[in-house]
């Protein structure tokens, strides 16, 4: 497959000009770690729908091709050929762009320069780790790489095991996945969630013989695909979830029925109501869409910062236990609790910080005088 690759890239205005290493590199990366392992592409002759994965997919160009430049100014909002033009014509238009490579972040910050893609989501918080110190590092760095760059979060997507059972979060209270949901939407930049998480659905268990993803039917059981976290959002308790009157390209699982958007409406403590507090509540905290961002603190624990502006501060924290946390904060006097978010909250005395477990804490602070 990796010729049939490189006879698409030689033949490309967009990489005729790499060195024949280049091309070998690039369509064995591709193959390797794109969607074009599913052969079937080239056995049904679609060249150019196989190109067109690879270019928009997975790592087909990535920083250090000479390529690169001519692909990102095709991308870009303001681009030669018009469609940036027309994207400026659109007051609200966004093109984001979902940006892979071995080191994403700074893809992103090649991707996003001012005249590029307005934003693009990177896989670094997609993983197994969700230490405080992890979260912490992968945004330092990617505002260290494009500090001009607008970021966007996620931790879900189509892709990966869904992120309370990534996390080992399981059986946690359902305004853990509120919390979640609350730490990205205070960090600075926008916000990608992925359908189930404003229910709190943890991964399914979908059986061998229902299995869809060619990769979870060639590698089971080592490792059983992505269709865990594609199965129908649960609407209502019936069988088939309120999704489809017909059977569903997968099943229902049976977990996810008492977490349906039905049962918790009538439930005023569900995760679903609680993700809707929150939403409501940022959209009213300016200094969580527009201001600054500084980390104060990253325990095994918790994850502390403030966003502020040159006229006020804010201190955002989390504790990502199940346990009571404290850490030291000194030099901040508290001013005002913020609440009205839904969760439990912490509280800000004599330079402590305390937090119940899953709990944050919203609140103005100032520097002491001291």
């Amino acid at each position: 497959m990796e010729n049939d690759v490189q006879k698409l890239l030689h033949n490309h205005t967009l990489t005729r000009n790499l060195t024949p290493d280049e091309l070998a590199d690039l369509a064995r990366r591709a193959v390797r770690r794109s969607y074009l392992r599913d052969s079937y592409i080239f056995r049904e002759s679609q060249p150019r729908r196989a190109f067109g994965i690879l270019i928009s997919g997975q790592v087909a160009i990535r920083k250090g091709l000479r390529g690169l430049p001519t692909v990102l100014t095709q991308l870009g909002p303001r681009d030669s050929y018009g469609e940036g033009a027309l994207l400026d014509e659109y007051p609200g238009v966004v093109a984001l762009g979902e940006i892979s490579s071995d080191d994403s972040t700074a893809t992103v910050a090649e991707y996003t320069h001012p005249g590029r893609l307005h934003m693009a989501y990177s896989f670094e918080l997609l993983g197994n780790d969700s230490s405080p110190r992890h979260i912490r590092a992968t945004v330092e760095k990617l505002r260290k790489c494009a500090p001009e760059s607008w970021p966007c979060w996620t931790i879900s997507n189509h892709d990966v095991e869904r992120v309370l059972s990534r996390w080992g979060w399981i059986g946690s209270p359902p305004h853990a996945a509120t919390q979640l949901s609350a730490l990205l939407c205070a960090l600075r930049g926008s916000v990608c969630v992925f359908q189930g998480e404003e229910l709190g659905l943890g991964e399914a268990e979908v059986p061998y013989e229902s299995l869809r993803d060619p990769y979870g039917i060639a590698f089971w059981p080592a490792f059983k695909g992505r269709d865990g976290c594609r199965t129908p959002m649960p609407w209502d308790s019936n069988e088939r979830a309120g999704f489809s009157s017909g059977v569903p390209w997968l099943p229902v699982p049976r977990q996810h029925l008492s977490l349906s958007v039905a049962a918790q409406e009538q439930d005023s403590a569900s995760a679903l109501h609680g993700f809707r507090r929150l939403l409501a509540w940022r959209r009213e905290q300016d200094l969580l869409i527009h201001g600054d961002i500084e980390f104060l603190a990253a325990t095994e624990s918790v994850l502390a910062f403030r966003r502020f502006d040159a006229h006020s501060s804010l201190l955002a924290a989390f504790n990502l236990s199940a346990g009571s946390a404290t850490v030291a904060m000194p030099g901040l006097v508290a001013s005002r609790s913020v609440s009205g978010h839904g969760l439990p909250e912490g509280r800000l005395e004599d330079g402590n910080l305390q937090l119940p477990g899953h709990g944050v804490a919203f609140i103005e602070v100032m520097r002491s005088q001291q």
